[in-house]
């Protein structure tokens, strides 16, 4: 969910997780920033 100008919006068809993933808080980074956990956590998409 969003809230935009007061508004709650369904953004489900927006996102994804990885699979397996169950809870947890999801939050944005950078390319840069994925790129590195990706390539310390050796997880592939």
């Amino acid at each position: 969910m969003r809230q935009s100008s007061g508004i709650w919006e369904d953004v489900s068809e927006l996102i994804s997780f990885h699979k397996g993933t169950r809870h947890g808080t999801a939050f944005g980074i950078s390319r840069k920033e994925w790129n590195r956990i990706n390539k310390l956590t050796n997880h592939e998409k």
